[in-house]
């Protein structure tokens, strides 16, 4: 029994290691995006709520990592983490400017996909 835990757990495992797909990319990054403006009280002010929030990030890296440029197996993890790490420690009192110029720089199909 041991022998076929160890198996499906390593199945399980590599599996996971690969790239991202694209759909997991685009909903954990609007995620993260949407929790830091909660963090930094912006939420309700720019977006409504944390569902109009997470809808307008979607639609927004859907366009943007293009499925031609990011589609599944072209996602760069190190390059999505650190994407996320730009977002998830960005400057609350930056007036979104230092969070746009992420989303330019770091966060940008150029920066994420390998295309």
């Amino acid at each position: 029994m041991r022998p076929l835990i160890a198996a499906a757990l390593f199945v399980t495992l590599a599996v996971g290691c690969g790239p991202p797909s694209r759909d997991n990319a685009v909903e954990t990054t609007a995620r993260k995006i949407c929790k830091r403006a909660e963090e930094c009280d912006t939420l309700d002010r720019d977006y409504g709520s944390y569902g109009e929030c997470r809808a307008e990030w979607e639609d927004n890296f859907y366009d943007g990592w293009s499925e031609a440029a990011c589609g599944d197996g072209q996602i760069d993890p190190k390059q999505l983490d650190e994407c996320h790490t730009q977002i998830e420690t960005y400057d609350c009192d930056s007036n979104g400017w230092q969070a746009v110029g992420i989303l330019l720089g770091s966060c940008s199909a150029n920066q994420v996909c390998s295309n």
